[in-house]
């Protein structure tokens, strides 16, 4: 996300008057790169924080996920893991009911 520009897209929404506590600059990245932006925060503070909120996210993801009994999970870790997901995809939408 910093490689590819948050901070001057972050810097160009509140020079046109955006405020930084809309929600949509209140989500992970945009809320630590808006307090770095006014000071808040330093460059490295800032990357620290939108590493941990993504990795927390993530985690909050899984979990929520991983109590939906229709989640199907799909390993990707291993050599040959893309043909193998993607035979398992096409069985799981060949399972689904056609309406």
């Amino acid at each position: 996300m910093i490689a590819d520009g948050l901070e001057q897209e972050v810097r160009q929404l509140l020079a046109m008057g955006y405020d930084g506590e809309l929600n949509s600059l209140r989500t992970v990245g945009y809320k630590e790169m808006v307090a770095f932006v006014r000071g808040e925060l330093s460059l490295p503070e800032a990357v620290a924080q939108i590493k941990q909120h993504t990795r927390n996210y993530a985690k909050r993801q899984l979990t929520w996920f991983g109590r939906d009994a229709r989640v199907q999970w799909v390993e990707l870790s291993e050599e040959g893991a893309l043909a193998n997901a993607e035979r398992e995809i096409e069985a799981l939408l060949a399972a689904l009911p056609r309406e």
